[in-house]
């Protein structure tokens, strides 16, 4: 016999996680989950943000994301109707800020889904715009070597860039 998966609990679990983390980067007891701006807890994300707690609500995303591939029931329920408006700022949250590339491999596609850091909302448009026009399309190895070539360059704009947004400049009459 086949089992189910309810959805609605794995909602909740999620929702408890981001509650949890949403308190420690607020630094409050009790936060108004259904009336919190997002944007708030963007702005104060750092490059450490998703070290902690967190990470088990991206794999709770990623569990959900890959049944609702197989599952049309799954993927109904995932539907913003069927959220609370707590469960869907916890599922927003963490998808806005989840990648998921797929890779062809042995005829099959496959998506594989990952946390994207806060750092990484900080590469210029121009280190994207440059990259996707230096790479080399010759082969998919090619492709590869290129970009973790081109790496530790962006990883240093992106983390810069990060340092001069959080920087408080004052300004003297």
């Amino acid at each position: 016999m086949a089992g189910s998966l309810d959805v609605s609990v794995v909602k909740d679990r999620l929702l408890a996680v981001f509650k949890i983390f949403v308190q420690n980067i607020l630094e409050e007891d009790e936060v108004d989950i259904a009336s919190l701006n997002l944007t708030i807890i963007n702005n104060r994300l750092v490059r450490e943000s998703f070290e902690e707690q967190i990470t088990e609500a991206f794999e709770i995303y990623i569990l959900m994301q890959t049944i609702a591939a197989n599952s049309k029931a799954t993927k109904r329920q995932l539907e913003r109707k069927y959220f609370t408006a707590e469960q869907w700022k916890a599922y927003d949250f963490v998808r806005f800020h989840t990648g998921k590339i797929e890779i062809q491999m042995n005829g099959n596609l496959q998506s594989v889904y990952f946390p994207i850091r806060p750092a990484c909302h900080y590469i210029s448009e121009q280190s994207k715009f440059s990259l996707m026009q230096s790479v080399n399309r010759e082969s998919q190895q090619n492709k590869v070597d290129d970009l973790f070539a081109a790496t530790p360059d962006l990883i240093d704009e992106m983390v810069y860039n990060e340092g001069l947004q959080r920087q408080a400049f004052a300004i003297t009459p």
